[in-house]
């Protein structure tokens, strides 16, 4: 029994089987014990079992349990090289035992860990390193070939070209829920701008069409419309409609309109400018008008035609206008004064169409439209025409 009591408080005492402490052999001295090899036998054996269960300082044998330091520590430790060895402070401190060194590649990285591989990633392993080249798309890191991930921002979003810039520290964490390497890095402005935009719909507080950055240009595209009210139109010398003011009852509005008679296909023109930004194709139109109510009844019919061509510098204004569309036939309410606001025509083709170009229109009613029975006057109060613009300004 070398060892003696409970650990981690035990003591090593000698024993040569019938006696035992510092002076054994005074006391079988004592009892008139001759020297006899068996009694030297367990005497050293109690010594040998004692030394066995020492560690050996050159790394000879092992521990058999844990090592309870009473509050002292070990020290001169090497720096740890495998997941199983002491970690030097040191090592945390300089974060050498995180650091990674240079990664490599532009978008297919690879790094090389101090430690020796571990058979997979897990979850929350952080990595730290030096990345060496910009990326140009999405990226991958594969440490110590255990198998490349993706890199992706939080949120798992994929990294775009120069996300990742050269020479400058990479942060990251694995997650083993997306099975990929979440970045830490604080992204750039130019970054925090795409990802901004990314973010869209209801609840958001945010347009991402009206952020400003790479698709600014979308800012002013699209579908644009313009008013051209009866004032700014003129009847045609033949069968012209006819330009006419009244002053609407309690409202006292003075309504302006072009007045298109029952008896003919009544004409009247107006010209505008289309912009830069126009996209040369199709537009589209609604007509608003009314009458003063006298129709006779069930006879509340008309029916609207538009025409349009494009004049370049030095182009002949005979050029003939494309061809006319319409909405369908529209009834009045036959209440005196109540404005009508047509359906949308289909698409009307200008003719000559190009951008930054004079357009001339044509408005007529067909009187021989089987839809078209007002008996009376059809004031015309203006035309709404819809057109698209595929760039953002007339710059």
């Amino acid at each position: 029994m070398p060892w003696n009591g409970a650990a981690p408080s035990k003591t090593f005492g000698r024993t040569d089987g019938s006696r035992t402490g510092a002076t054994t052999w005074s006391l079988a001295e004592d009892a008139g014990v001759n020297i006899e090899s068996t009694d030297h036998d367990t005497h050293d054996q109690d010594l040998a079992a004692g030394i066995n269960a020492c560690i050996e300082k050159n790394g000879g044998n092992t521990a058999a349990a844990n090592l309870p330091m009473g509050g002292f520590k070990h020290t001169g430790v090497a720096n740890a090289g495998n997941l199983t060895d002491y970690l030097r402070a040191s090592q945390i401190g300089d974060g050498s035992a995180l650091w990674l060194g240079d990664i490599s590649a532009a978008d297919t990285k690879t790094a090389s860990s101090i430690f020796s591989t571990p058979a997979a990633y897990t979850d929350g392993q952080l990595v730290l390193g030096r990345n060496v080249t910009e990326n140009t798309d999405a990226v991958t890191l594969n440490i110590n070939l255990i198998g490349a991930k993706a890199v992706v921002w939080p949120g798992d979003l994929a990294l775009a070209a120069a996300d990742l810039v050269a020479d400058e520290p990479l942060a990251a964490v694995y997650s083993s829920d997306l099975d990929k390497f979440v970045l830490l890095n604080s992204p750039s402005a130019a970054v925090i701008l795409r990802l901004l935009k990314t973010v869209d719909g209801t609840g958001t507080g945010l347009d991402a069409d009206l952020v400003d950055g790479t698709e600014a240009t979308a800012i002013g595209a699209g579908k644009h419309t313009i008013f051209i009210p009866a004032e700014s139109m003129t009847g045609a010398s033949t069968n012209g409609a006819t330009k006419n003011t009244v002053e609407i009852a309690t409202s006292l509005i003075p309504l302006v309109s072009m007045d298109f008679a029952t008896d003919a296909d009544d004409n009247a023109g107006f010209k505008m400018w289309f912009p830069k930004s126009f996209n040369d194709s199709t537009i589209t139109a609604k007509f608003q008008w009314s009458t003063d109510g006298s129709q006779t009844a069930g006879l509340d019919g008309v029916k609207w035609f538009i025409q349009a061509g494009c004049y370049a510098s030095d182009s002949q204004l005979r050029a003939a206008l494309g061809t006319a569309v319409g909405p369908a036939a529209q009834d009045h309410s036959a209440t005196a004064d109540d404005t009508m606001l047509t359906a949308e025509t289909g698409a009307i083709t200008v003719a000559n169409a190009a951008s930054d170009t004079i357009a001339y229109f044509n408005i007529y009613r067909d009187v021989s439209d089987a839809g078209d029975d007002l008996d009376i006057d059809a004031r015309l109060e203006g035309v709404r025409l819809f057109f698209t613009t595929d760039v953002n300004t007339d710059d």
